[in-house]
């Protein structure tokens, strides 16, 4: 359990350190960053209905992934090259909303899948 806690600790770390560096890299569009917060919040609540067996674990993750989200959003304003986004923050939140459906529809299927089997 903690190794599982210490992997996504790290991804997060890395996460918010790439967040803070200005123009890291460049996206095609407005809408790409957009997908990408969305993407990585979908990802991360995958590998956590994955990893944890209580709903405890995921309730934690989502709390981490907005208020995480949201700090990173308001640290974003203070730094030189970057800015707050109101839209970044609604991305994230879409994505925490979207890993919940497809993570716990995945979850489920695969424990029926392991029923079945079993």
């Amino acid at each position: 359990m903690m190794l599982k806690i210490f992997g996504i600790s790290v991804f997060l770390i890395a996460l918010m350190a790439v967040a803070f560096i200005p123009n890291l890299f460049e996206t095609p569009t407005y809408y790409a960053d957009k997908m990408l917060h969305i993407l990585v919040c979908v990802v991360v609540l995958i590998w956590a209905f994955f990893s944890f067996r209580s709903r405890v674990g995921i309730i934690i993750t989502c709390v981490v992934l907005c208020v995480g989200g949201l700090g990173v959003e308001l640290l974003q304003g203070l730094i030189p090259g970057r800015s707050v986004s109101a839209d970044d923050v609604g991305a994230n939140l879409i994505g925490v909303a979207l890993g919940v459906v497809i993570g716990g529809l995945l979850k489920r299927g695969y424990d029926a899948g392991e029923r079945d089997l079993g």
